[in-house]
């Protein structure tokens, strides 16, 4: 915590005005899961994703008696990932259970904090490196209630938490409104890609089969068995991409076993199809620039070998990306309900490729080129933006609470007069609870 802040603050333990408790798991999950309307809501890690917030819903539910083993939490409980998405606070705004990759957070005294001002507290890069200084040494990194019960905060007075909130939000939602404007700029600019490819092929009246263009038989990669580390014994393996371009980081390690008999190492100018993917990105290309041999390519890819005398490879790869061969690929993919769409060589040897003349080729290439990369510049601008609203949100949240962020009123009931409340009303809790004991006796 900073070591300047305001008279009227204090420094508070987390446990001092929280009850913090585990989530639990009924086992086996599966079959506690149900479908039936009177389910509980099963809240999963997965349910947060694109949600910064509040969670108002899941995709699971579980039978009631599945509660037993579980915890249930409420609306106005806050919830914080103790693993995966570590040290990650949410408010409910639903009832449901969750299991034992959360805490429940729960106030001891509602009346002596503002809400949000909890929220985005636990949000700050203060609180997030305390989670990190606590749960260093660990393989996975995880909280428990013991750790985060010893985590301190900036506590201000109440109506100053007020004020803060009030800031924080007015400045999230400016900024908020930039990125949404960037994300929009970057969907242009992903739409546009598109149609220089198609306005580069649109034009050409002949066409030719992908099987007819290549140098060697489409060959499908390697299914070896990944493993975690790198030895004598262990090759490095392309992993798929969606991006269309290899850039040599995206790769796992995979068991040598029968891959001498494999013609399947990565040559320059190799283009790699996207096999299997989601239907978005099934038929996917990319060209391989990188050193020969010095990767494999996987199972979920096939490999088009360019036939050069008639074919460069560049603008094949380019001819693939084009909507009208994406479009074709995606709907003759193969797959049942549920299962990965898959295209085969069978499909991509009939596959009717754009064919013009080899100068003709280099121009479309050097036009495709040309543009790509005032596009790639304006995307790289767009992310490095991006990147300074986000580092811009943590400095918000930084000056937030060191005191810095709005000004202090001497009229403010300062933080020590709340913590003496919520003291007193832990007591009074404390007590309450023995009477029941004592009346039960």
């Amino acid at each position: 915590m900073t070591k300047m802040r305001p008279k009227s603050w204090i420094e508070i333990r987390l446990d001092t005005f929280l009850d913090i408790e585990r989530g639990g798991s009924p086992r086996p999950i599966k079959s506690f899961l149900t479908d039936e309307p009177s389910g509980i809501n099963w809240i999963k890690i997965g349910d947060t994703q694109n949600i910064t917030k509040y969670i108002r819903q899941t995709r699971e539910k579980i039978r009631l008696e599945g509660l037993k083993k579980s915890r249930l939490v409420v609306e106005g409980d806050f919830i914080l990932s103790n693993s995966m998405s570590f040290g990650k606070p949410y408010i409910m705004q639903t009832t449901g259970a969750i299991h034992d990759g959360w805490l429940v957070l729960r106030p001891k005294n509602i009346d002596c904090f503002e809400m949000d001002y909890l929220y985005y507290i636990l949000s700050s890069p203060n609180v997030f490196k305390q989670f990190d200084k606590l749960a260093a040494g660990s393989t996975v990194k995880n909280l428990n209630i013991g750790l985060v019960s010893s985590v301190v905060i900036s506590f201000p007075p109440l109506n100053e938490q007020k004020r803060i909130v009030a800031k924080i939000e007015e400045l999230f939602s400016e900024l908020d409104h930039g990125i949404e404007s960037l994300k929009k700029a970057k969907e242009q600019l992903k739409r546009y890609r598109q149609a220089v490819l198609k306005r580069a092929f649109d034009n050409i009246s002949d066409s030719s089969t992908l099987e007819n263009l290549i140098s060697y038989k489409l060959t499908n990669g390697y299914s070896g068995n990944p493993v975690k580390y790198r030895t004598e014994n262990k090759v490095l393996s392309l992993s798929a991409t969606t991006l269309g371009v290899f850039d040599g980081s995206q790769y796992k390690f995979l068991d040598e076993k029968g891959l001498k008999e494999r013609d399947i190492w990565c040559e320059p100018n190799d283009i790699f199809i996207q096999r299997g993917n989601t239907a978005e990105y099934v038929g996917v290309p990319a060209i391989y620039t990188g050193q020969s041999k010095a990767f494999i390519f996987p199972d979920l890819m096939i490999r088009v070998k360019a036939d050069t005398n008639k074919v460069t490879p560049k603008f094949l790869n380019f001819a693939l990306s084009s909507p009208q061969i994406r479009n074709y690929l995606r709907i003759n993919a193969q797959g049942s309900a549920g299962t990965m769409p898959k295209i085969n060589q069978k499909i991509l040897y009939s596959l009717k490729i754009p064919f013009c003349g080899k100068e003709e080729q280099k121009s479309i290439v050097l036009f495709i080129e040309t543009q790509f990369s005032v596009i790639d510049q304006l995307e790289t601008d767009i992310d490095t933006n991006l990147k300074k609203a986000e580092i811009l949100r943590q400095s918000i949240l930084k000056k937030a609470f060191s005191g810095q962020l709005v000004p202090q009123d001497p009229n403010d009931e300062p933080a020590s007069e709340l913590l003496e409340k919520i003291k007193a009303e832990k007591a009074k809790q404390k007590s309450n609870k023995k009477q029941k004991k004592e009346v039960k006796v």
